[in-house]
């Protein structure tokens, strides 16, 4: 299983996995300049402690790019 990301198990392990720490936008920008399309990086998390209340905000899967699709919806019993 590939959790929708498209690539195989394999090359999943192949990957370096990211933790970006950084405050104020660089976090973010670093991802979007370096990280974004890099298909030998998988970023896992951004650092969010430096921001109250930041801790439940997700990255809009609309700015994550193609390599980064949005999580699944969980389903709402009828």
């Amino acid at each position: 299983m590939n959790g929708g990301t498209g690539l195989s198990p394999e090359w999943m392990c192949a990957m370096r996995r990211v933790v970006i720490m950084g405050a104020g936008g660089r976090d973010f920008h670093d991802f979007n300049t370096v990280f974004r399309t890099d298909e030998s990086v998988r970023v896992v998390a951004f650092t969010a402690a430096q921001i109250p209340g930041i801790e439940d905000r997700v990255y809009p899967p609309v700015l994550a790019g193609p390599l980064y699709p949005p999580p699944p919806t969980p389903s709402t019993p009828a």
